[in-house]
């Protein structure tokens, strides 16, 4: 009688107590991988000024992207608002934001006098026959009888519907809100300026918000820029942004790429500009909220484009 052969053992068989063994070695390895890409983030933050987490220091450096007079502001995530502002800043929520181009400075009257020149276009300041002041417009922007105007100025007594067209011309368009809070900030998570949590002795793009008896209005590129390389982003002039204003906005946006209140009566306008003295904003400008008829234009109002998304 012959004896039963035991079956040839399978060469792809693996035993229990190896599969154990390399699970544990796969952890282990993404472990130590995760601990690597943390410590290179942080030590990454830490060359820039900052800390890594929440309330980053002033960054010294960034690796600044720049063409055709625009800046790239790279994908991320930030949290917008402040908690401790007024209800239509509240509540701090975190945003997350694909990459685009954002316009170094804002729009100069020389830039603004090529769109007229190309097309003809009058703005709605010229077009209404009750302006105030006299003759004040985007040409004369200090007014009747100055004709000391600088065309590095950022334009102004621009309407929203100006910008817009401007934008469109340009092939660009103006940015969010959630995008000008994110380029504003400068890489700072929840911090109240561009530069750090408090104002200081700042001067940067805020020179001329230090309560002069005379504010005047600067030519672009006058100050220093922030971490993304982006000028005047807290001064000089307010700026428009595409969205709708809604007070309560914040309390139901979208988590990715906000783009405002589907419908409403004014557009929001952010940054300080060279008529709001640093008092007015106690609580920081990165997170400071405004509105305007989009009809509307104003002396201490301008625009910057962008491109993408």
């Amino acid at each position: 009688m012959e004896m039963e052969q035991p079956p040839e053992p399978n060469p792809h068989h693996v035993s229990p107590k190896h599969i154990a063994y390399i699970i544990v070695v796969v952890a282990i390895g993404l472990l130590v991988g995760f601990e690597l890409i943390a410590w290179t983030e942080k030590r990454q933050a830490r060359k820039r000024g900052g800390s890594g987490g929440i309330g980053h220091a002033v960054p010294q450096t960034f690796l600044v992207r720049e063409t055709n007079g625009m800046v790239w502001i790279p994908s991320s995530g930030f949290y917008m608002g402040n908690n401790k502002g007024p209800i239509d800043q509240q509540p701090e929520h975190l945003v997350t934001l694909n990459g685009f181009w954002m316009d170094k400075n804002e729009v100069t009257i020389d830039q603004f006098s090529k769109f007229i020149q190309a097309t003809g276009y009058k703005t709605t300041r010229e077009l209404q026959t009750n302006a105030l002041p006299p003759l004040a417009s985007w040409r004369m922007p200090l007014g009747s009888g100055r004709t000391n105007i600088n065309l590095k100025w950022p334009v102004t007594w621009v309407s929203w519907v100006d910008a817009t067209a401007y934008a469109q011309w340009a092939k660009k368009r103006l940015p969010t809100e959630a995008e000008w809070e994110y380029a504003a900030r400068g890489s700072l998570d929840r911090q109240a300026w561009p530069w750090g949590q408090h104002f200081g002795n700042q001067t940067n793009n805020m020179e001329n918000l230090k309560g002069t008896t005379e504010p005047e209005i600067k030519p672009v590129r006058s100050f220093s820029a922030n971490a993304y390389g982006l000028l005047d982003m807290a001064g000089n002039v307010s700026e428009w942004c595409a969205d709708w204003y809604g007070k309560d906005y914040y309390q139901q946006s979208d988590k990715v790429n906000p783009r405002g209140s589907v419908t409403g009566h004014e557009r929001v306008v952010r940054g300080a500009s060279f008529l709001i003295p640093p008092s007015d904003l106690l609580l920081g400008v990165n997170a400071w909220r405004r509105s305007t008829p989009p009809q509307s234009a104003a002396g201490d109002i301008g625009f910057r484009c962008v491109q993408g998304m």
